[in-house]
């Protein structure tokens, strides 16, 4: 893994906390609102006051944290002198997202530890949720990037299942925001771990809501993060444009950790082109705007960008000094992934100094804590978590689609017993109704054993067959991966007969008609007779066609259907449109709503 990679995970682990680190992604207060509240609250009494105190702390947060922790320790103190259990809970809270900021994120998490096991003892869902998000942030700076994923899907379940039973309470707003929160958070997790396609995917899903509520501050922050993955893409001009369009509107509102932020993403940007002026000049600006924030990782993190700049000028020395100051702040405030990357920086320091004893040393201890904190075993948990939540997801809509037809089919019945009612004659109705009663109770009742019998066994299929199509994507989409990374390594190695056999066997597991067997007999289970009504219907669609309208009436997204067929998403795009011609269809007309309406 090439330096440039673990800079960008460091750098999108800082990112992530200085913008999305309370209970929701932060909005920055402008002075007036801080000083409208802060002369209101002397006068304040109780809850009142608490709320106003906390207020003020998130407030000042991201720019002075001494200010803000006077506000906290006003706030906790009134929470303790009204013994009030989850206001106590909610200020233990704030102090560990207070000691995130200062980059203590064990005691950060055992503060987070207090309070979620109060509010679940309180049954506080809404509280839970937020702090596990928060959590989450905390676990992630430490590099525990499986167990930061976990607490964010869990505190997105939760979520998921408030906004069912509590919609009308608070909201749909309410919950799409705070949803959208998650959404934000795990897509940073994907981030850090390059799984760009993944990470812009949920970042688009939580850009929609921000974008319908009118929440600027949020949406531009998300265009940030998005700003970081076309870094990461080599999209280098893309990433400078949208950067840039970042800082005018950050300086604009005086947001000057997350200036300093997108400074360094900027000056790094430009070390990639070798615009090393460009690159000195923005690596300045990050620097100097240390006096406005107190966020100490992000200083060690523009001081190991300065040294790279100072590699590029071949000034060795200096820049060993700065990527030593840098390390000793990362191992200071134990962020993993920083560790991870100064001990690369110092290896190729020394290494440039002809110290190759201490360039051995410190690239041996970057491969240890490398494969502790981003290696395989790790990744392959973050998958498997990815893979086991759209399941149940894809399971939970299935339900719910099942209950519509149920209640529709009950309807239906109650509708045609009332007019069969109101025909008949009074007496013929009650002769009729006991014998008609008894008949139709015990039909029902076989009919009722009956349907449970086959729903049942249909939904046990259709979940395996969901499973199925999942893992199937993603063990396709995982053997490409590996074939890439065969072919790098072919190229770069002297041994190459071991990686072309290997390569050989992937492209054969890739193309092997058992894997769409298996799925076809699945599919056939679920949807009897459904081929053969399509090819009697359409007899010029072709089986590799065909194979793609079974994936459109399993409603798969496209990138699903392009790891199954084991072809690109462009593929994709162009077999469906092949498809849309050979069914005839207008421009207007949909491909998903066409296919599901066949029999």
């Amino acid at each position: 893994m090439n330096s440039f990679t673990e800079l960008f995970k460091s750098c999108f682990t800082l990112i992530i906390f200085s913008i999305c680190f309370f209970n929701q992604p932060v909005h920055a207060q402008n002075q007036d609102r801080i000083d409208s509240i802060a002369n209101v609250v002397i006068s304040q009494e109780g809850y009142a006051q608490v709320a106003s105190y906390r207020r003020l702390f998130v407030a000042t947060l991201n720019e002075d944290l001494e200010t803000s922790k006077i506000y906290l320790d006003s706030a906790k103190a009134l929470a303790l002198r009204m013994n009030d259990k989850e206001l106590i809970a909610s200020t233990t809270s704030d102090y560990a997202t207070y000691l995130t900021s200062k980059a203590d994120f064990k005691g950060a998490i055992l503060e987070f530890d207090k309070s979620l096991k109060v509010f679940e003892e309180l049954g506080d869902l809404d509280q839970l949720s937020k702090t596990l998000n928060n959590k989450g942030l905390a676990l992630g700076r430490l590099g525990q990037f499986v167990q930061e994923l976990e607490t964010h899907i869990q505190s997105l379940k939760i979520k998921e299942e408030l906004k069912k039973v509590d919609s009308e309470d608070k909201g749909i707003d309410y919950w799409d925001e705070s949803i959208a929160a998650s959404y934000w958070s795990i897509g940073n997790v994907h981030g850090k771990l390059e799984n760009i396609e993944k990470s812009n995917e949920y970042y688009r899903l939580a850009l929609d809501v921000y974008n319908r509520l009118g929440l600027i501050d949020d949406a531009e922050q998300i265009k940030e993060n998005v700003a970081i993955n076309h870094y990461h893409l080599g999209n280098y001009q893309k990433a400078i444009s949208m950067y840039k369009n970042s800082i005018v509107y950050l300086d604009a509102n005086k947001y000057n950790t997350s200036l300093a932020v997108i400074y360094g993403n900027l000056s790094r940007t430009y070390i990639k082109l070798d615009s090393i002026y460009k690159a000195e000049e923005t690596i300045r600006k990050a620097l100097a705007l240390k006096d406005k924030h107190d966020d100490v990782s992000l200083y060690g993190l523009h001081l190991r960008y300065a040294g790279q700049i100072m590699m590029k000028r071949r000034e060795y020395n200096n820049a060993l000094s700065n990527y030593k100051q840098a390390l000793s702040i990362a191992e200071e405030t134990n962020s993993k992934t920083s560790i991870v990357a100064g001990y690369l920086k110092m290896s190729e320091a020394y290494s440039s100094l002809g110290n190759y004893k201490k360039a051995h040393e410190y690239l041996d201890l970057h491969r240890v804590l490398n494969e502790k904190v981003l290696g395989k075993e790790n990744l392959a948990k973050i998958n498997e978590l990815e893979i086991l939540y759209q399941t149940e997801r894809k399971e939970k809509e299935l339900i719910i689609e099942k209950d519509k037809v149920e209640l529709l089919e009950k309807e239906a019945a109650v509708s045609a017993l009332q007019r069969w009612l109101l025909g008949s004659g009074l007496l013929l109705a009650l002769a009729s109704l006991l014998f008609g009663w008894y008949s139709f109770r015990q039909r029902s009742m076989l009919a009722k054993k009956e349907k449970e019998k086959v729903d049942a066994e249909l939904e046990f299929k259709k979940k395996e067959l969901t499973t199925h199509a999942l893992h199937l994507a993603k063990k396709n989409e995982m053997l490409e991966s590996l074939k890439n990374r065969a072919l790098v390594l072919q190229n770069e190695s002297e041994e190459k007969n071991g990686y072309r056999q290997l390569i050989r066997t992937i492209d054969f597991d890739l193309k092997d008609d058992n894997n769409w067997e298996n799925f076809a007999n699945y599919f056939e289970q679920v949807h009897k007779g459904f081929n053969q009504n399509v090819t009697r219907r359409y007899p010029s669609v072709t089986p590799n066609e065909l194979r793609l309208i079974s994936l459109v009436k399993m409603n798969l997204s496209i990138k699903e259907m392009a790891n199954i067929l084991n072809i690109s998403v462009a593929g994709v795009k162009k077999s469906r449109q092949r498809l849309r011609k050979k069914m005839n269809l207008k421009t207007n007309d949909s491909l998903e709503k066409a296919v599901l309406e066949m029999i």
